[in-house]
């Protein structure tokens, strides 16, 4: 976890949570405090050159990434690890990558407008809205880091604009123009919203594991959507009415549904409507998080494992967990 705060003339980078790569340590110059609930949090200090105010922010497991009021990015930390099992030897291999700011650049992408980053994707919102680019964590973890092998689309007569993405494992969600959502990328638990099963002209029934195009949603309302959401094999779309939709792996529960199953088409969660709309979304590991109309918070899914905790915690539908009072 990350945020920013400003002082009268600096900018301060504070950082949470585990910290497998021991960056932020007084041996990197970086200085720590602990607040009222015995969290630490890390002062990390931003790069060189960059421009502020901070334009855009995102973290994964083991990396941050950063985008200047010019439209640059920076990354710090091993991104390039596709899984636990590998970090030991990734650590002791790479470690100098994890301790300062690096940069991104490619000549043929500017002006990036925000991003989302995963454990093997990295998407930019680039040209001030009219380039979508897209590339793995391999091209990214190298001794000389660039924007390389990318796939990007760029606005045309069908999309004019990209306003907001998200990211899962393989596959992604865009919020495009007014409202309209397109995904990328494996489907194997319906997590592009587009079913399994596509019928041909032939009527043949081919399995749809894969998109290598953006493919509109159909089953989203047009020009509804406020929010995407995604983790792993997950998703979920905030419509502007305050109405939660969810698709894909749902094996513990995260998508707030009692059916322990791939959910294969976009489905309304009841919990939201017009009348009690939820105002934000959040999927993160196996869990789908709503911010409620009167301030509540609700969860759905299973809880991280604790070293010390001897079984999993699953909540089988979605919970109130945190009320606030909300004064007019």
């Amino acid at each position: 976890m990350s945020c920013t705060n400003y002082g009268e003339n600096r900018a301060f980078l504070w950082r949470c949570g585990r910290n497998l790569f021991q960056d932020d340590t007084p041996a990197y110059g970086n200085k720590s405090s602990v607040d009222e609930n015995n969290v630490v949090w890390t002062c990390l200090t931003f790069p060189e050159n960059f421009h502020f105010p901070l334009r855009a922010l995102e973290t994964t497991w083991s990396s941050i990434f950063l985008v200047d009021n010019q439209g640059h990015l920076f990354y710090r930390g091993p991104y390039f690890l596709q899984d636990w099992t590998d970090y030991p030897s990734s650590i002791q291999n790479q470690s100098q990558h994890s301790s300062s700011w690096l940069p991104l650049v490619n000549p043929d992408i500017c002006d990036i407008q925000s991003l989302s980053a995963s454990s093997n994707l990295l998407v930019l919102i680039a040209d001030g809205g009219a380039k979508l680019v897209v590339f793995p964590s391999s091209n990214i973890g190298s001794s000389s880091p660039s924007l390389q092998h990318w796939s990007s689309w760029s606005s045309d007569s069908t999309i004019c604009y990209y306003q907001s993405v998200a990211t899962g494992r393989d596959h992604f969600l865009v919020i495009v123009d007014e409202g309209d959502v397109y995904g990328w990328g494996t489907n194997d638990y319906g997590q592009l919203g587009i079913g399994w099963e596509i019928q041909s002209d032939q009527s043949v029934h081919i399995q749809c594991k894969y998109s290598h195009q953006l493919t509109r949603i159909e089953a989203i309302p047009s020009k509804m959507a406020q929010k995407v959401a995604c983790c792993d094999m997950s998703s979920a779309v905030l419509l502007k009415n305050g109405r939660v939709i969810v698709f894909g792996n749902n094996l513990y529960l995260q998508l707030g549904t009692h059916l322990c199953c791939p959910i294969q088409l976009p489905q309304r969660l009841d919990t939201f409507s017009e009348d009690h709309p939820a105002l934000d979304i959040a999927l993160s590991g196996w869990q789908l998080a709503v911010l409620g109309c009167q301030g509540e918070i609700w969860i759905s899914g299973k809880e991280p494992i604790h070293p010390l905790q001897e079984e999993d915690i699953s909540y089988y539908k979605l919970l109130m967990v945190y009320m606030v009072m909300v004064v007019d």
